[in-house]
């Protein structure tokens, strides 16, 4: 069945417009005028059929323009290369409700690339290209070929302007990546294997310990250097993350020696825990970089525990590094360093045993919470440690669900101060600190439904802030942080927030704690009613556009 379709025209000076329709219902009003970006009410309701029962203002915002030109780097215009924008929005305003229904955002995001024709456009046989109907705010603009490397630009757009002499440079010259590897001596370590993550290119190391790649496209690569073809699992796999540029050579060095051994046992209550995966994984090495074109080499291992609970690792370098656990769906993960000077280094990892449940209910009917997630993180062990270098108590990461009954269970937990986190659908998510001492515990909580809050920020004409910085932050929980940013209209929806004060700040730029060098230009208390939706509109004095 085709709905049918009403088309008006705006002649009268003050922009009034009327549709008549045949029966009442659901209906989406769209209204384009040359030069503006579109307005739609996604979704209004008739109540009744009768003559101007229902009356709406729909503001339009001013488009901007973006012209410029594509050339080699000869100065010799491209025709036919595409420009199109990496990051856009069409002035759309999303219908309340939207987050909780999967189908109506996909439907969403769906009509907003429908209403977005000009995001993309073919230079012509003079290089030149025309982007119109855009929103104000910052832009990346990417130009691609076929024949040549595609480059990218940042742009801003402003209201009803044009932005005019935007030249984009594509190149057919790319980067070069050398790959050494070599041993203790310095000498040359042959039969490798490397490979470019993300691409085609791989092979092994020649004589010298060598591996090059040429006429790579200029971006964020990651190198990874196997470990010898028959090694263990356990054997140490070298990665480094490198960012290259157009014309650039990059050498990267793998540093192949015996390195630290380490090892250890993996327990529960005393009893070795069999087949669970240990992984070592280097977060930062010891050396730091001594300019910008090093790059971080880093070291991974992982292996299963034997039957004895143990687990074995070798040649790790100097740095910083996380242990991490993982037994079925629980995940437990700890910080270590090695110093250049140690040789070996001996573990004894100790899984809790205990347990705690307990009965997540409504604040205000006391009903029990289905399907709440409920997550333990340790803040601190208080078992009685003698090394406590080399002596962990794992728990900081355990996560179940309640059931219909409101109930959950974790398993597995050391002895020691953790923190409950609890998050449920329509109920936000709740945190409360709690010590557990012995072998079993009960921790009940209760939830208020979650409330809701939406900031429109404008400026001091009434016109939508596009990507002002925002920070919500919960005045009862100093940890509870949002960060975000207003879209196309202005706007953002904090939902699923605990009802209670909150501190909304909107800044000049990026959103931090600390002041802004551009100052904080609003802040204000909110309070949180549960099932309730708090509006706030925020006149802006000050640019937040870079």
């Amino acid at each position: 069945m085709v709905e049918p379709s009403y088309t008006t025209h705006v002649e009268s000076p003050g922009g009034a417009f009327e549709v008549s329709l045949e029966e009442a219902g659901p209906i989406s009003v769209v209204v384009s005028a040359a030069g503006f970006i579109e307005g739609v009410l996604p979704q209004v309701t008739l109540a009744s059929t009768q003559e101007a029962a229902e009356r709406w203002e729909i503001v339009l915002v001013p488009a901007g323009v973006i012209r410029g030109s594509v050339r080699d780097e000869s100065g010799r215009p491209i025709a036919g290369a595409q420009v199109e924008m990496l990051v856009y929005y069409v002035q759309m305003v999303a219908p309340e409700g939207i987050e909780e229904d999967s189908a109506a955002q996909a439907a969403y995001e769906a009509k907003v690339e429908a209403h977005n024709p000009n995001s993309r456009s073919r230079t012509d046989a003079n290089g030149r290209f025309e982007l119109t109907g855009l929103p104000q705010g910052p832009y990346q603009l990417a130009a691609s070929h076929p024949d040549y490397f595609p480059a990218s630009t940042e742009v801003i757009v402003r209201p009803g302007r044009v932005l005019e002499g935007v030249e984009m440079v594509l190149s057919k010259t790319g980067a070069t990546v050398m790959v050494i590897a070599r041993d203790a001596a310095g000498g040359g370590v042959a039969g490798r294997t490397v490979r470019l993550t993300g691409t085609l290119h791989a092979g092994l190391t020649d004589a010298s310990g060598r591996w090059q790649v040429t006429d790579l496209p200029p971006g964020r690569y990651q190198l990874v250097l196997e470990p010898q073809v028959g090694s263990p699992p356990s054997a140490v796999v070298r990665s480094a993350d490198i960012a290259l540029r157009r014309g650039e050579t990059r050498t990267v060095v793998f540093e192949i020696d015996e390195g630290i051994s380490v090892t250890g046992r993996v327990d529960r209550a005393g009893a070795p825990v069999p087949d669970v995966k240990v992984i070592v994984s280097q977060t930062r090495p010891s050396e730091p970089l001594q300019d910008d074109a090093a790059t971080h080499v880093l070291t991974q291992a992982a292996e299963p525990t034997d039957a004895q609970g143990r687990f074995a690792f070798e040649g790790l370098a100097p740095g910083d590094y996380q242990l991490i656990i993982l037994d079925g769906a629980d995940e437990y993960r700890t910080m270590f360093e090695l110093a250049a000077s140690d040789r070996q280094r001996n573990f004894q990892v100790h899984l809790g045993s205990a347990v705690l449940s307990g009965t997540i209910r409504d604040s205000r009917t006391g009903q029990p919470i289905a399907d709440a997630e409920t997550s333990v993180f340790l803040m601190e062990p208080i078992e009685d440690v003698q090394e406590a270098d080399d002596v962990f108590f794992l728990s900081t990461h355990l996560a179940s669900s309640t059931d219909a009954a409101g109930r959950y269970r974790l398993e597995g937990l050391a002895r020691g101060r953790y923190l409950l986190e609890v998050e449920a659908a329509e109920y936000g998510h709740v945190r409360e600190p709690f010590t557990l001492t012995g072998s079993a515990a009960q921790h009940d909580m209760t939830m208020w439904p979650s409330g809701h809050l939406v900031v429109t920020v404008v400026d001091p004409d009434g016109v939508p802030v596009r990507h002002a910085q925002l920070l919500l932050s919960s005045l009862a929980d100093t940890d509870n942080r949002v960060v975000a940013m207003t879209d196309a209209v202005g706007m953002f929806h904090f939902s699923n927030l605990a009802p209670g004060s909150y501190e909304i700040i909107v800044a000049t730029g990026n959103v931090a704690p600390e002041p802004l060098p551009g100052g904080y230009v609003f802040r204000h208390i909110v309070e949180i009613a549960p099932s309730q939706v708090e509006r706030l509109t925020v006149p802006l004095p000050l640019s937040v556009s870079p």
